[in-house]
């Protein structure tokens, strides 16, 4: 992996009068990145045989010309242990909040990328809530792309 690569690329994006391209960076502090590998069965992927530190150290080197160049930096920490609730009697805690946050997360991008298309005119081909009567809209959509996406 090479971050300046990815930076000249999103260079050459940029470049394009008709994108407007904008780099997300996920990321979690040093605390929150040690309980998620030494909490859980996963060792860390750059330190598969040494220290979780290490590992968080290098992952944040390798990655940091990113983080510095970032259009938006996203931090979904959570709670300890990714478990927010307790209950009187059982011994664990649970109720994973970051399955909540991440999706809000996502759906706030989308959300922003829509809007971002508004303002130049650009009027986006996307699902509409079936909740708002949108199934005759997704239908057309679904009919229109089904031979460009396999799992349609």
């Amino acid at each position: 992996f090479d971050a300046t690569l990815v930076l000249e690329a999103l260079g050459r994006l940029r470049r394009n009068p008709a994108l407007r391209v904008e780099l997300v960076f996920a990321w979690a502090n040093d605390q929150a990145l040690q309980r998620r590998y030494t909490e859980s069965r996963r060792r860390h992927p750059m330190a598969p045989q040494g220290r979780v530190a290490d590992g968080i150290k290098a992952e944040q080197d390798l990655t940091a010309p990113l983080r510095e160049n970032a259009d938006l930096v996203i931090d979904n920490c959570g709670v300890d242990g990714d478990a927010a609730m307790s209950i009187e009697g059982f011994p664990h805690r649970i109720g994973p909040p970051s399955t909540i946050t991440g999706i809000l997360i996502i759906n706030l991008i989308v959300v922003h990328a829509i809007e971002q298309l508004v303002r130049r005119g650009v009027e986006p081909e996307i699902y509409i809530s079936s909740n708002t009567q949108g199934d005759d809209h997704n239908d057309r959509l679904l009919k229109k792309y089904k031979a460009h996406i396999r799992h349609l």
